[in-house]
């Protein structure tokens, strides 16, 4: 039941207006422009996690724009916050329904690796415009791992305007939820919807490549010697080009820079390559660079404030054990003359009983004493007036 809901055409149909309607109202608040890429963002109602919106301009048609979106297995070539990307089961033409792991967010050891269980559909508008959405949806073909956690995507996609020729003007619309223990301020941060501006690269060699296989292709494939080099099995066009568009993209990615260096010197070093792809290189590693700097003055501040603040708390917290333990102390040292004056007055007490005693006891020894002589002497005195005869005495 679950599973004709979510590919029925009311459903999708649903999703599609959310969609429209969430990027045409006024209530987006900018945030910044950075790399040509506009991004905004929106506060709904009953949750801490803002809607991001990221809009900007390509160079390129609708349908080449749309061709590398709708590539769900290319997706991490152009965002890298994808680690992989699976399509699972193809309904129709316009509909898949799609598994996709995240990188670990923050790339901490400490935090779980996520993954979206997405069904992803489109439909073209009679202005040449394509709509992506992308929802979060369950199914058992991709049942959730104990080693992911699982994500929620809500009202998400792409719209791909035309505008002019050759052009289109994108916008991103994604509403992340990371779960887990992650706070929901994580999740309005990392995920902003900057992959536009690696968008834009990826689409660019797309269509380059697409050139280079109605001019050159045979310069690249016709020597044995060039085809050992660049590791290709065979004269394969699908297999080499599959091979030479996600090493081109590998550039865009700032997690996979270093890795990419050989792939920079690979191109460099083709001799089909023109001026025009070189500087695209060059460029894209400047801004790659620019980007990394950016991040670590950016993250510098941070561990800046973080260690300031980590220092009052711990100068805070050092404070109060200091005075905790001189409490602790003055308190035991209280309690140690108390036991003490206790100690000595029952000793007092009890020195004072064993004197008493003693007086008590050498008391009862002298009144023995005297009530044996008095004994002594009213039995004499008897026996004196019974042997004389002469006194009558009266008890």
């Amino acid at each position: 039941p679950m599973l004709r809901q979510w590919t029925s055409p009311k459903y999708l149909q649903g999703k599609f207006d959310a969609l429209l309607d969430l990027a045409s109202n006024t209530n987006w608040e900018f945030v910044a422009n950075q790399y040509d890429v506009t991004i905004s963002k929106q506060s709904n109602a009953g949750t801490n996690i803002n809607c991001m919106k990221g809009a900007g301009q390509i160079q390129a048609s609708p349908h080449e724009v749309f061709e590398v979106i709708w590539d769900i297995p290319r997706r991490k070539q152009w965002d890298k916050f994808v680690e992989k990307a699976s399509v699972i089961r193809q309904y129709d033409e316009n509909t898949k329904l799609a598994h996709i792991i995240l990188t670990k967010p923050l790339n901490s050891r400490i935090v779980s690796n996520r993954d979206l269980c997405v069904v992803s559909s489109y439909q073209t508008l009679a202005d040449g415009t394509y709509v992506i959405i992308v929802s979060s949806v369950q199914d058992d073909s991709v049942p959730p791992r104990d080693d992911f956690i699982r994500a929620e995507l809500e009202t998400s996609g792409f719209i791909i305007e035309p505008n002019g020729d050759n052009s289109c003007w994108i916008t991103y619309i994604i509403q992340m939820k990371y779960k887990g223990w992650l706070p929901d301020l994580l999740s309005n941060v990392l995920y902003q919807p900057l992959r536009i501006s690696t968008l834009r690269y990826c689409v660019s060699d797309a269509k380059k490549l697409s050139h280079s296989r109605n001019n050159s292709f045979s310069l690249y494939t016709d020597s044995p010697q060039r085809r050992k080099q660049l590791g290709i099995s065979s004269a394969s066009e699908s297999e080499f080009f599959d091979a030479e568009e996600d090493s081109e993209c590998d550039f865009h990615e700032v997690e996979e820079f270093c890795d990419s260096i050989d792939d920079i010197s690979q191109v460099v070093g083709n001799e089909t390559v023109d001026d025009a792809d070189l500087q695209i290189c060059m460029k894209l590693v400047h801004d790659e660079i620019a980007d990394i700097k950016e991040n670590v003055v950016k993250t510098s501040v941070k561990i800046t404030e973080l260690s300031k603040t980590l220092q009052s708390e711990q100068d805070t917290w050092q404070k109060r054990e200091t005075e905790k333990n001189e409490t602790q102390i003055a308190t035991d040292m209280r309690i140690q003359e108390l036991l003490s004056e206790y100690l000595n007055k029952v000793n007092e007490i009890q020195l004072r009983q064993k004197q008493t005693d003693a007086e008590i006891q050498e008391y009862k020894e002298q009144m023995n004493e005297r009530m044996e002589r008095t004994k002594k002497s009213l039995l004499l005195c008897l026996s004196h007036v019974r042997d004389s005869g002469k006194y009558h005495v009266y008890w």
